[in-house]
């Protein structure tokens, strides 16, 4: 007893640790050969503003016409240099303290980025790097995330909140509420879902503004009204779905001239008291068909989580046990992660534990498919990402997860809201009674960085992300929301944070409010808070983040959501010397959102990679957008590695832009689903000529060959033979793509 109380002093010490780090090198690597054709369908970028602010020019990329776009901008004007906030100043001696924001900024700018050999099919020819690769970023930054009150009155949702009892046993969680932002009705511009956790949800218009409209979301009157989680569905035909989880599938269609609620149509049962607390949009199946993961918070042995896989005639099968995502216990969140840099995404479920360690932090392996064409996961134990010291209860509480390269070493990693140790201390004893020294320091955020051999360690102490600390409180501050986000353009990943406290001390103002965070990247995985210096809120309850751009000037705005409360939006006025690309998807062989793709954009002698639109923040997603700052370049290269395997570069473009890019490559089907002798047409452009194998044999024959003509453009008729899920098999020059279509046989 007397070493747990003493591992609760420590916990309670409260001191952020940030300490500098070796930069690893840099993964130099350009677009790998001859770039693929590509047109220009919108305007070109124009010049960058002096203060380097992000253009709202867009530009379309197809697969059409000869040679590479080569476009540029110019460099930003001078910088303005300002110290970094470094948040309470109680570091210990033997700790070090923490970096000096302010002496970075002293030391110079970054380096000038070389002229880029604009030619078409030339990679640049500098030598200089435009982003810092000696782990030394210079904070170069000024302007702020002020509050703005852009909401039209009627878009205000209703939260809602228990009574608060002092003296009395914990009181029910108080709802919260959340917002997302993306483009939910298809017009190309940015709208605003806001929901609270009571049940009210309604819809702004973009472009979002005090004028815009509003819709209210209304369920039907006997239907159980709490919604926990939101997402962006779409179907390859272009149609898009807002979803709204809780006990209901909701989801809402917009007709062009009202919203429909089309959810009771997928097959969706009603999940009952095990309500979804999370739902997330993933292509588990290669198939080109966007599926769903849900997570329930509920810690009895009926709460398992589920995969809802896309039949393809507008039904939702479950297919969690055929997959092996067999796991079960309290689930905040899901999001996809590629372990192997395969292509193939793994799953990561953030569990509570619910005081069993065989589910905490449960991690699911894509093991490719079987000889029927099934595609299964496998859990791995021991966890690769969470390997930490056994203890008697689980001591982590993750909320979400957000990936990016933050250490620059051209691999993928791992940023998890982890809420730690924040509990009464009658529960924190348990959790402490261990011989473990390093549990306390363990359960707050976690940092895990892969290295060359698929392996990963968390650095999260390292970085200065565990015993974030209130300096007015000095009690730990418990984030939930999560966002992996470049604010300065540096070309190092920052990271976002919402934080609020637990439910049995929210109105305790010795836990809460607290202080959402903004920690900038130093250049080496350190990271140090700035929320002072961009004039970030002073302490609310907001547990929910969405980073999306609502006003239309293309650099990220923020939607927090609080305990009990309204959400609140910031709006982006960050100025920065830096230069911004950002790369939207559009899939026509993979799924339609793109989710999966891994993009790289290369500037100088720096690469940077990310996974788009793999996110799990907490109750909500991020704008489908994936943004890469390139410090002082104008001008990068950018490669899209589809989902479906397929490989796009975009060669050498310029910087200060959004490209909406879609997928060079097309698979056209009739129809999905059908009984036996149903017919299904098949188009194929695949760019080259296309071996199909039907795969298991006997589901589907060939009713007419699959003829291609001199464009490459195949066309054929199949048939359908025997009740089950027959596979397309696609492969081109002997290369298996990653997609299998499938289509599916009713008796």
């Amino acid at each position: 007893m007397a070493q747990g109380r003493s591992l609760l002093k420590n916990l309670l010490r409260h001191r952020i640790v940030t300490s500098t780090c070796a930069a690893a090198a840099l993964l130099s690597q350009g677009c790998g050969g001859p770039t693929n054709a590509a047109t220009v369908a919108d305007a070109q970028a124009s010049d960058a503003t002096a203060a380097g602010d992000s253009l709202a020019d867009t530009i379309l990329w197809t697969d059409s016409g000869d040679g590479d776009q080569a476009a540029t901008a110019d460099d930003g004007a001078a910088t303005t240099d300002l110290p970094g906030d470094l948040g309470p100043a109680d570091a210990t001696a033997d700790q070090g303290p923490a970096p000096d924001a302010a002496a970075d900024a002293d030391a110079g700018s970054a380096p000038d980025a070389a002229a880029l050999d604009t030619a078409p099919d030339a990679a640049p020819t500098d030598t200089a790097s435009p982003i810092a690769l000696d782990g030394n970023s210079p904070a170069q930054f000024g302007g702020s995330l002020n509050t703005w009150n852009v909401l039209p009155t009627s878009a205000i949702v209703a939260v809602g909140k228990p009574p608060f009892k002092p003296g009395q046993p914990p009181n029910p969680y108080p709802n919260y509420s959340a917002g997302l932002i993306d483009d939910l009705t298809g017009d190309g511009v940015a709208d605003l879902l806001l929901f609270a956790q009571s049940g009210d949800a309604r819809v702004v218009t973009g472009p979002v503004g005090p004028s815009a409209s509003v819709a209210k979301l209304q369920g039907q009157p006997d239907q159980d009204p709490r919604v926990h989680s939101a997402a962006l569905w779409m179907r390859p035909d272009g149609t898009r779905y807002a979803l709204l989880a809780g006990s209901q599938l909701h989801a809402w269609r917009w007709t062009g001239s009202t919203w429909v609620d089309e959810g009771e149509t997928f097959g969706v049962p009603e999940a009952g008291s095990n309500a979804r607390h999370c739902v997330s949009t993933v292509d588990l199946d290669s198939d080109g068909l966007l599926d769903l993961l849900e997570c329930r918070y509920q810690c009895d042995p009926g709460a398992a989580h589920r995969a809802w896989i896309d039949r393809g005639d507008g039904l939702l099968v479950d297919k969690t046990a055929t997959f092996g995502l067999v796991g079960s216990g309290a689930a905040w969140n899901a999001g996809a992660f590629d372990l192997h840099d395969d292509g193939q995404l793994d799953i990561v479920w953030m569990h509570d534990g619910c005081a069993n360690p065989n589910n905490t932090q449960a991690l699911y392996e894509n093991k490719g498919r079987d000889g029927a064409g099934q595609v299964l996961f496998e859990r791995v134990q021991p966890n690769p990402l969470f390997d930490f010291p056994k203890a008697p209860m689980p001591y982590t509480s993750p909320m979400g997860c957000d990936n990016a390269d933050f250490d620059g070493d051209g691999h993928l990693d791992l940023a998890i809201a982890n809420v730690g140790l924040i509990y009464p201390l009658e529960t924190a004893m348990k959790y402490l009674m261990t011989e473990d020294p390093d549990i306390p320091r363990l359960a707050q955020n976690n940092l895990l960085l892969q290295k060359a051999d698929g392996s990963f360690s968390d650095a999260g102490l390292k970085a200065g992300l565990k015993s974030l600390v209130d300096p007015q409180k000095g009690l730990d501050i418990t984030v939930w929301g999560i966002g992996a986000w470049d604010f300065d353009r540096d070309g190092w990943v920052d990271l976002a944070y919402a934080a609020a406290p637990d439910a049995d001390s929210y109105e305790n103002q010795l836990r809460g409010p607290m202080r959402p965070l903004l920690l900038r990247n130093q250049g080496n995985a350190s990271f140090v808070s700035v929320s002072d210096s961009l004039n970030l809120p002073q302490p609310e309850l907001a547990n929910t983040l969405a980073l999306g751009d609502l006003d239309g000037d293309g650099d990220q705005d923020w939607v927090l959501g609080q305990l009990a409360a309204p959400p609140i939006v910031l709006q982006n006025q960050i100025t920065t010397p830096f230069h911004e690309l950002r790369v939207q998807l559009r899939g026509r062989l993979s799924n339609p959102l793109g989710v999966g793709a891994r993009i790289t954009v290369t500037a100088g002698q720096v690469a940077r990679t990310r996974l788009h639109g793999t996110t799990g923040t907490f109750a909500t997603h991020h704008q489908l957008l994936s943004a890469f700052g390139l410090g002082t370049a104008t001008a990068a290269q950018v490669q899209v590695r589809w989902p479906s395997g397929r490989v796009q570069d975009l060669g050498t473009v310029a910087a200060d832009q959004t490209l909406n890019v879609e997928e060079p490559d097309t698979l056209q089907l009739s129809a999905r689903t059908g009984k036996i002798g149903t017919t299904f047409e098949v188009e194929l452009g695949l760019g080259a000529q296309p071996q199909v194998e039907l795969v298991p044999p006997g589901v589907l024959a060939w009713a007419s060959p699959l003829q291609c003509d001199s464009a490459l453009k195949c066309k054929g008729k199949l048939v359908a033979q025997n009740v089950g899920t027959g596979y397309l098999k696609l492969a081109v020059a002997g290369q298996t793509l990653a997609v299998w279509p499938k289509l599916t046989v009713l008796p």
